[in-house]
């Protein structure tokens, strides 16, 4: 498919998810914010939609100057609930919450503002109640996990210190989609199960699950940046669903001065696997021991793969190559997560695989390496 038919399907896609959920252009919510600072008599606290980024780089809403007794009230309207933040300019941490119609009551010191205590709505709770079920997992798993990247830059893949590592990753990341999946259920319409719609694993289940969520979302998100992030991703990832002919993949090489087409690689073999991935990336190089294994055992007529790095240093990239002995072809355009076909394909995250066969049809796609494993084994 020509990329300007492919962008021209993607600009389509986006219109007719958006479409769905149009919500007419007055509408606001109105909010109630009050509470105590403590020391802060004369200071401005600053409110933005923008919390995650830095104090100084933040949107800016609203403000309210602080009283002399150290009380504080604000109220106006807003065009999506969600998340927001209260900051004085002179401090980088800020007092982040959850805002929508529910008046929202702060407590909070100026030496110690990212602790304050906050009572708001139900969806406030909410969260706060669905970080409980998950931090003791989630913290254990991180942790594991950064053991398990420390050890493959140290020790072969092939050890037992290494299999009980990922053997224990493995268990905790299914524990914690458990207990995201249950929540999810109970509470379908919530601000956290619509946060948790932006899909992290790049493979079918984690877009079916947000497309049948995303459509029974309350009106009061429609304009929040999370569900504007999860249609696009959507409409992007039903212009490339398994079946459809995709637009083909070609960047230069490592020498800069020879194309690599997937096209021309599908005229000499049955089956393509293109490997998205980058020097930096721990998992992408955790997993390059067991791809080699595959390659090995399925390179010829049959298969071929082609890395696609989403490096922008063209050294760090032929270093990381060098280093894992890679032998299949690969190319880049150095433009990291703007590279143009992982914008193509819609690549959030890496490592992602993805099996394209003769006609250059999408035959599979995922991020998880025994997935991949099954589905070679039953095609070849």
């Amino acid at each position: 498919m020509p990329t300007s038919k492919f962008t021209s399907l993607l600009r389509l896609l986006f219109l007719s998810y958006a479409i769905l959920f149009i919500v007419p252009a007055e509408a606001q919510y109105k909010f109630q914010i009050s509470g105590k600072l403590n020391n802060g008599a004369g200071r401005t606290l600053y409110l933005s939609p923008t919390p995650t980024l830095p104090n100084h780089e933040k949107e800016l809403l609203d403000s309210v100057k602080v009283d002399g007794r150290d009380s504080f009230f604000l109220a106006g309207e807003i065009s999506f609930a969600g998340r927001y933040a209260l900051f004085l300019s002179t401090q980088r941490a800020y007092i982040g919450f959850y805002l929508d119609t529910t008046p929202v009551y702060i407590k909070a010191d100026t030496n110690r503002i990212y602790q304050a205590a906050i009572r708001g709505s139900a969806e406030h709770d909410l969260i706060s109640h669905f970080d409980g079920l998950r931090w003791s997992t989630q913290s254990a798993l991180e942790a594991d996990f950064n053991k398990l990247m420390q050890l493959g830059r140290q020790t072969p893949m092939d050890t037992p210190q290494v299999s009980h590592y990922r053997r224990r990753v493995d268990s905790l990341s299914k524990r914690v989609r458990h207990i995201t999946d249950s929540f999810m259920m109970v509470y379908p319409q919530s601000f956290v199960t619509l946060e948790l719609l932006i899909p992290n694993d790049r493979d079918t289940a984690a877009f079916a699950t947000a497309e049948r969520y995303i459509k029974n979302m309350p009106e009061k998100y429609v304009r929040n940046p999370s569900y504007r992030r999860v249609v696009k991703l959507l409409a992007a990832y039903n212009s490339v669903r398994i079946g459809a002919v995709v637009p083909e993949v070609t960047q230069a090489d490592t020498t800069r001065k020879q194309m690599i087409s997937s096209k021309q690689l599908l005229n000499y073999h049955d089956y393509l696997l293109l490997d998205f991935w980058a020097s930096w990336c721990g998992p992408c190089r955790a997993n390059n021991p067991e791809l080699k294994q595959l390659y090995a055992k399925y390179k010829g007529p049959r298969f071929e793969i082609a890395g696609v790095s989403l490096d922008n240093n063209l050294q760090l990239w032929k270093k990381a190559l060098l280093e894992e002995g890679t032998t299949w072809p690969n190319m880049s355009d150095l433009q990291g997560f703007s590279n143009k076909s992982a914008l193509e394909f819609n690549i959030q995250a890496i490592p992602a695989y993805l099996l394209l066969d003769k006609q250059g049809r999408l035959v599979f796609r995922t991020n998880k390496m025994t997935e991949l494993k099954a589905k070679l084994e039953e095609l070849l």
